[in-house]
């Protein structure tokens, strides 16, 4: 029971709260929530838009979540990647969050809508921008806002180097009861080392200008002829704990099937769970 409203109250508290990062995928969070500079599936969409040029598939993507299992707060998230739209890739995804008809505490809804386009430059540079439209209702206390994102990738032989800037222009949330809530821009780094043509290292810093960075290490690893994707990570929490990461791809011709765990050092094991459909 402790654990249950802990969750509530954390997931309650702010639509930017930084309790949960809002953008979870299996694969971002099987590897220590890395996406700054690779990414192979919609979390470009999430952690750098630049990174959509890269993808050459039609996707695809439904995941969901019970956070941490505890049959609180449930977790949707959908998207589709259309690549080779003039010089780059397009981008949509829709997250939808929501406390659990069975609990009392049902009026709780949160929604995040991205259109993001990845632009290529030239060979060894890639741009990308996100316009993002949220919403929220606790309790009757219902806001929205609109911001936007933008990054950048910078591609080399062996290493891939990231910068993305979260909600880079916005306008503050206006909330019902008057109050208001500004938005800040949120910088993430990242470095991807391309070890071997199976494996990959990546490193991120978040906010890494501010005295209270935080850090992100993950690494994933080709088995199979490249049917099975291992991924393995460490991430930084709020007071400064780590989580660790892990999960897999089993990939096919035409689907992926995606699972992604973490372990919180309070909340237990958070497990979620993909299906993406290739074309």
């Amino acid at each position: 029971m402790k654990k249950l409203v802990f969750i509530i109250l954390l997931c309650t508290k702010s639509i930017f709260a930084k309790a949960f990062e809002e953008s979870l995928t299996p694969y971002s969070l099987s590897k220590g929530s890395t996406g700054t500079s690779f990414a192979i599936d919609s979390s470009a969409i999430l952690y750098n838009p630049a990174l959509l040029v890269e993808i050459r598939e039609t996707l695809f993507e439904i995941d969901y979540s019970n956070l941490y299992n505890l049959g609180a707060v449930n977790y949707y998230f959908s998207s589709f990647i259309k690549p080779f739209i003039w010089r780059g890739g397009l981008g949509f995804c829709i997250i939808y969050k929501s406390i659990d008809s069975s609990l009392l505490l049902n009026e709780f809804s949160e929604y995040a809508i991205y259109s993001s386009y990845g632009l290529n430059i030239n060979k060894f540079l890639n741009c990308g921008l996100s316009v993002k439209y949220y919403y929220a209702n606790y309790n009757f206390n219902k806001s929205s806002a609109i911001s936007s994102d933008f990054g950048i990738l910078l591609k080399l032989n062996f290493l891939n180097f990231g910068i993305f800037i979260k909600d880079i222009i916005s306008n503050d949330l206006k909330w019902y009861s008057d109050n208001k809530e500004e938005i800040e821009p949120l910088i993430r780094t990242g470095l991807t080392l391309n070890l071997f043509e199976n494996f990959k290292i990546s490193y991120d810093i978040e906010n890494p200008l501010n005295k209270n960075f935080k850090n992100f290490l993950g690494f994933e690893f080709f088995l199979f002829n490249k049917t099975i994707l291992l991924n393995g990570g460490l991430m930084e929490l709020y007071y400064n704990k780590i989580a660790l990461n892990f999960g897999f791809i089993l990939r096919t011709n035409f689907f992926d099937f995606k699972i992604g765990f973490s372990q919180h050092y309070d909340l237990g094991l958070n497990t979620i769970l993909g299906v993406g459909i290739k074309f």
